[in-house]
């Protein structure tokens, strides 16, 4: 058997308009606002939560929802032991009128999820800092090391994170100069000018499972030596790619160097640095089978 448990926040774009005034925001919790001091469910839906996983080894948990969530942060509730104990999460946010087909065809089967979250979910609000974005930890934990009170300082849900009823594999990872052809890294890197305005990332997919599917390939980077401090890591460009079940496809993903931009306070506009920078690319922020390579901006 499988439980399907529905919680979450009932946001104020969908709460009637002739609830006003105190009773409108009893009603509404997420929205312009309405600001919260913890993540939790609002509400007896923790404990509700925490019940129907310790009942059933086979709960799937739906989120109708409008910001990040944590599940229990603290000792006392096993640091989000509600989360990991159940069998699977959805994250649906605020679905819309075809939220509920939409959410039934994944349940279902009939759609393979693809969606990876677009934000780093903390384990408690005391992490938000240090998340936002989730690289900024690294400047100032690392994520090895527990807190004093014994919490794991990895976040619950790291960026680009999802899952898929099927598995994939990147296979070989080259860049492409803007002529698009490959760059002879064993020499010294990639290199491209400003005047080429784009450079692009060639790489293998592969679909191991039985399964079609998408997978979202993220490209991430980081600037050696810039004039400005800079995160030590930052999204750079991503695609979703669809391969068939046990098949091999080989994905060309363009990167318009503008993307590698900063804000100059002195030039009082957006620019490219020339500078050496580490490409990464994964399947989330933090894959440990993530490939490097070297991007040289003249």
């Amino acid at each position: 058997d499988v439980t399907l448990l529905v919680i979450g926040d009932q946001s104020t774009v969908g709460t009637d308009k002739a609830f006003q005034g105190q009773y409108y925001r009893e009603v509404a919790t997420v929205g312009e606002h309405f600001d919260r001091d913890n993540l939790d469910p609002v509400g007896a839906q923790l404990d509700l939560l925490k019940a129907v996983v310790a009942a059933s080894p086979n709960v799937i948990v739906v989120l109708i929802h409008g910001r990040p969530m944590t599940f229990g942060a603290g000792p006392g509730d096993g640091y989000n032991k509600a989360y990991t104990d159940a069998a699977a999460v959805l994250a649906a946010w605020h679905p819309g009128e075809e939220g509920g087909a939409a959410v039934w065809n994944i349940l279902s089967g009939e759609v393979n999820p693809s969606g990876r979250t677009a934000h780093t979910w903390p384990r408690t609000v005391g992490q938000v800092h240090q998340y936002v974005p989730y690289y900024l930890e690294q400047r100032t934990r690392p994520i090895t090391n527990q807190y004093a009170d014994f919490a794991p300082a990895t976040p619950l849900v790291p960026f680009g994170w999802g899952l898929s009823y099927t598995n994939f594999t990147l296979g070989k990872v080259g860049l492409l100069n803007a002529a698009g052809s490959p760059c002879d890294e064993r020499a010294k890197g990639c290199n491209v000018s400003l005047a080429d305005g784009t450079f692009s990332v060639q790489i293998d997919v592969s679909n191991t499972g039985k399964v079609d599917g998408k997978l979202v390939v993220q490209v991430y980077f980081s600037q050696q030596l810039a004039s400005r401090v800079r995160f030590s890591q930052m999204l750079l460009e991503f695609a979703k790619v669809s391969v068939k079940a046990g098949a091999t496809v080989t994905a060309t993903i363009p990167v318009p160097l503008t993307n590698l931009e900063m804000w100059s306070k002195g030039d009082d506009k957006y620019v490219v640095e020339s500078a050496v920078y580490d490409i990464m690319v994964g399947q989330w922020a933090y894959d440990p089978k993530m490939a490097h390579h070297q991007l040289t901006v003249a």
